[in-house]
């Protein structure tokens, strides 16, 4: 029971800072893109804007819910459950600070992979159940994404695990104590941003909600918390993949200076910050282009990366098979 206790202090203690950061990375976002656009972005709510994300997310949880006539009722309202839940699970392997994680397995890297492959199920659940052509298409095109960027970030991960020597995330920040893997990973940091776009959905690979074709995609038919649950679950992935991508690529914790969660939040909103700036530049690529970069580009040349650096820490003994 102790241990129970524990686990669920330690996991709210971890989430109430994350829901606070997506909250007031919509709030950033506007801000950012607006000022790209040379517009103030919202400055009507509180000081310069800084309750608005407080008034949309009161706004979101009064709204009216209204279920389709022909969404199947317990599909419906499972997938942005699913979703969600699937979002908070990944921050129980990944450490914010030296010790600061809730379940520091072994294979720590390899468990959230998984976790995070699965959120895909509650997209496509939500889009079925929604018995809208639009969320279906919206569904499907997110479930073979996240099929062809998986294996990508599988590759990537092979990698990390090669030059760490262990798939545990806090094991993998002690050897980046001299030299970050993101220098050794320096040929493929482009692909890797890539993925990890892929991964959450965002410009310019967001093919399953883009509004142009699919009007929204797999959320069209949510409204309030429904679609609140969608909205969080996808900017918690966003500050979720940018935390382990600080951690497992920039140095993690490792710091003489400040505290360690003080640095790896200070790496972690420049890679949010990296989000937003390629949402506001870049422009979405066909479905076409998506899948043949993640089939022909991204596993190709991400094997034969795996390849080499499995041979250079072989031969200067890194590597114990």
């Amino acid at each position: 029971m102790r241990v129970i206790v524990e686990g669920v202090s330690k996991e709210i203690v971890m989430l109430i800072p994350m829901l606070i950061g997506v909250a007031y990375m919509t709030l950033g976002e506007r801000k950012i893109l607006g000022g790209m656009q040379r517009r103030r972005g919202p400055n009507k709510v509180w000081i310069e804007g800084v309750g608005q994300p407080i008034a949309d997310g009161v706004k979101l949880m009064i709204k009216e819910g209204v279920k389709p006539m022909r969404a199947e009722g317990v599909m419906y309202k499972a997938g942005p459950v699913v979703t969600w839940m699937l979002s908070m699970l990944g921050w129980s392997v990944v450490p914010i600070g030296e010790g600061e994680v809730i379940v520091d397995v072994e294979v720590g890297l390899i468990v959230w992979m998984s976790i995070g492959s699965l959120g895909v199920y509650g997209v496509i659940i939500g889009g079925w159940g929604s018995s809208s052509q639009y969320s279906i298409m919206g569904g499907l095109r997110s479930g073979a994404q996240m099929v062809s960027y998986e294996l990508g970030m599988g590759v990537m991960m092979i990698c990390i695990i090669i030059i760490g020597g262990s798939g545990n995330i806090s094991r993998i920040v002690e050897v980046q104590e001299g030299v970050w893997n993101i220098s050794v990973m320096m040929p493929v940091v482009v692909m890797y941003m890539g993925v990890i776009l892929a991964e959450t959905n965002r410009t310019p690979f967001d093919l399953p909600e883009a509004e142009a074709e699919l009007v929204a995609g797999y959320n069209v038919e949510y409204g309030g918390m429904g679609f609140g649950m969608y909205f969080l679950a996808e900017y918690g992935n966003i500050i979720l993949m940018s935390v382990v991508s600080s951690v497992i690529m920039m140095g993690g914790w490792n710091s003489k200076y400040m505290r360690g969660e003080i640095v790896v939040g200070i790496k972690s909103t420049i890679i949010v910050y990296v989000y937003i700036w390629i949402r506001g530049s870049w422009s979405r690529y066909r479905y076409d282009q998506l899948m043949r970069i993640g089939w022909k580009g991204v596993i190709v040349y991400g094997g034969g990366y795996v390849i080499v650096v499995g041979s250079v820490m072989w031969s200067i003994g890194g590597v114990s098979i």
